[in-house]
């Protein structure tokens, strides 16, 4: 089976953009943003409206994502046989 295997140059060069990102994007848009996807998890709204707008506040997926965790948490299956 054939797997993808990512190299250090590669990967070297997705940091350097992820920090170029974050450093010229607004951080407190972003956190803004953030707070607004968290507060969508905790109630009923429709959690969509808030992840568009965090994404386009450069928020990155793994931050959307945390931000969605601390009210929705991880599901992890039962192992059942």
């Amino acid at each position: 089976i054939p797997v993808l295997e990512i190299s250090a140059t590669a990967e070297a060069e997705q940091a350097q953009k992820l920090a170029a990102l974050r450093s010229r994007r607004n951080a407190s848009a972003v956190e803004a943003a953030l707070q607004q996807v968290a507060k969508a998890c905790a109630g009923t709204e429709n959690i969509m409206y808030p992840v568009i707008e965090a994404a386009r506040a450069y928020a990155t997926l793994g931050e959307i994502v945390a931000a969605m965790k601390v009210e929705l948490g991880t599901w992890v299956e039962d192992t059942a046989f």
